[in-house]
């Protein structure tokens, strides 16, 4: 059942109980939560697998679900990482740029290229700073926000969005599939590194065709349903507590939502109440929030 919520009486917190008001229960003792997305990207068991497929009529699917873009799937996203380190030439030793905050997997991909990461701030935009590098990672965690004038994009701990998009010359997303090769989907708009990339690929380096292909079909269902559920939390923080929240990413599932930190209050008072208010953030892992700092 779909309620409509007067968040400005509510407050939202992770063990705030949002009462009785508007016909929802509280949270007592035996309240189970809904899983984390994290656990919702992977497909079900009981999802329905096309036995015989075969992984060009994968990639023909993903294709037409993001709007014709070349694309290309991997067994896992450190393996689609190395091909394209390989396939764009990064020597031994040369810096890759990266964000501050990169994962550990960007960066051990990088690393057990023989690559050096170099690891970059932030500016009041979420931009990253200018690397210096040939080459350089913009990842954004979670989806929480719109990456702007980014080369290559490490989406891994997320799906794409489907439709048409602008996108960069790269863009890595993770399948999340049921198996021991969990999958990875490189979405190219540079045609010759797509090329370069689909010649270095070998069987092994392929995901379960079939799997791929489900995830694919069920993408549309899920990513309306936890589009709609992120707007309305945007929502909610909006009218029960006056936060801005970021713009939602058009090109990746988000997981969470952005938070920006009102310019009167300073961060750790403000990450101090969220603490207590037992809200998962960012560092959680099962993360609902993130923070960021109002430029000013």
């Amino acid at each position: 059942m779909n309620l409509s919520v007067d968040w400005g009486t509510l407050w939202l917190g992770g063990f705030c109980p949002v009462g009785a008001l508007g016909g929802l229960p509280v949270r007592g003792a035996d309240y189970a939560a809904h899983p984390p997305l994290d656990d919702v990207l992977t497909p079900p068991p009981d999802t329905a697998i096309h036995a015989d497929a075969t992984l060009a009529f994968a990639e023909e699917a993903w294709s037409d679900r993001l709007g014709g873009a070349m694309v290309l799937l991997a067994r896992d996203a450190y393996r689609a990482r190395r091909l394209l380190h390989q396939a764009a030439g990064i020597q031994p030793g040369e810096w890759v740029g990266m964000p501050a905050n990169a994962s550990h997997d960007l960066a051990e991909s990088v690393k057990h290229h023989e690559a050096r990461p170099r690891f970059l701030d932030f500016d009041a935009d979420l931009r990253l700073a200018t690397p210096g590098t040939r080459f350089s990672w913009t990842q954004v965690l979670r989806g929480l926000w719109q990456p702007q004038d980014a080369a290559w994009l490490d989406f891994a701990d997320t799906l794409p969005m489907p439709g048409p998009a602008a996108r960069p010359a790269v863009t890595l997303y993770g399948l999340h599939l049921a198996d021991d090769r969990p999958g990875a989907l490189l979405a190219f708009s540079d045609a010759a590194l797509y090329a370069k990339v689909k010649a270095l690929r070998q069987p092994a380096d392929c995901p379960n065709a079939a799997q791929a292909l489900a995830q694919c079909e069920r993408l549309p269902e899920l990513a309306e349903r936890q589009s709609a559920n992120l707007a309305e939390a945007r929502r909610g923080l909006r009218e029960a507590a006056g936060l801005a929240t970021h713009e939602p990413n058009r090109l990746a599932l988000a997981t969470a939502v952005a938070v920006q930190i009102p310019p009167e209050c300073d961060v750790p008072t403000f990450y101090a109440y969220v603490e207590q208010e037992n809200t998962p953030v960012l560092a959680a892992a099962d993360s609902a929030f993130a923070l960021r700092r109002a430029p000013g």
